[in-house]
């Protein structure tokens, strides 16, 4: 598939909604836990209320450079983070993607390390948010509420496409931005394949197969690295 031709649907699966007890990548907080668990597989750690939220943003020339807090220390989301998911919920296709890769910027983090990305299932005091907290990395973390507010008014198919667009965009800006090394952590591709075809790391798992190629990746073992 082409660099300017990535598909907006859910990669042509229906996503299964409780296959894990867990929402998909599109992460919430306690608030919202009980209603996502209804929709996917993973979700990503609470923010803690007296911490700050630090995202990664891309700029012009695919540099990342530190952006504003992206949680106040109340637990609430940013005005900016509530206007794209705003408009994530109310558009579709071009305006959409616009809206989702706005919350895609707003919701990426790192901790030391900016050539590995990390991806996987969530778990509450690890998974792939916890390795990338201990060992380096970049990862996708929405803050709170928002599976709740990107979930108002909407049936849960439409839910699952605009939650998954969301987690696409953030792929895709690391593929664009040239990341040496995206990384599955905590299961092999093959045992998400058997195990959860149809979670939200499938998908991913699927997209990055698609796309990374087109940038000048290989997959090697649970991995796709930059080669050219």
């Amino acid at each position: 598939m082409g660099q300017g031709n990535i598909a907006t649907e859910v990669a042509g699966q229906t996503v299964s909604g409780a296959e894990d007890g867990a929402p998909p990548q599109s992460h919430v907080t306690p608030q919202d836990s009980e209603q996502a668990r209804n929709y996917g597989d993973e979700q990503s750690s609470p923010a803690a209320s007296n911490e700050e939220s630090i995202s990664t943003k891309l700029d012009d020339h695919g540099v990342i450079s530190q952006d504003s807090k992206v949680t106040a220390s109340n637990g609430s989301i940013s005005a900016e983070l509530e206007a794209a998911i705003n408009g994530l919920r109310n558009t579709s296709g071009v305006e959409a993607d616009r809206y989702a890769r706005k919350i895609a910027e707003l919701s990426t983090h790192t901790a030391g390390n900016l050539d590995r990305v990390v991806v996987g299932k969530w778990e509450k005091d690890g998974g792939y948010v916890g390795e990338a907290k201990k060992n380096g990395g970049i990862w996708y973390e929405t803050g709170p509420n928002f599976f709740s507010k990107l979930s108002e008014g909407l049936d849960e198919l439409t839910i699952k496409e605009k939650a998954w667009n969301v987690n696409k965009q953030f792929l895709l800006m690391q593929l664009q931005r040239g990341v040496h090394r995206i990384t599955l952590f905590g299961e092999t591709i093959e045992a998400v394949k058997s195990f959860r075809a149809r979670s939200y790391t499938a998908l991913e798992i699927e997209f990055l197969d698609k796309n990374a190629g087109d940038y000048g990746y290989i997959r090697e073992s649970n991995s796709w690295v930059k080669v050219k």
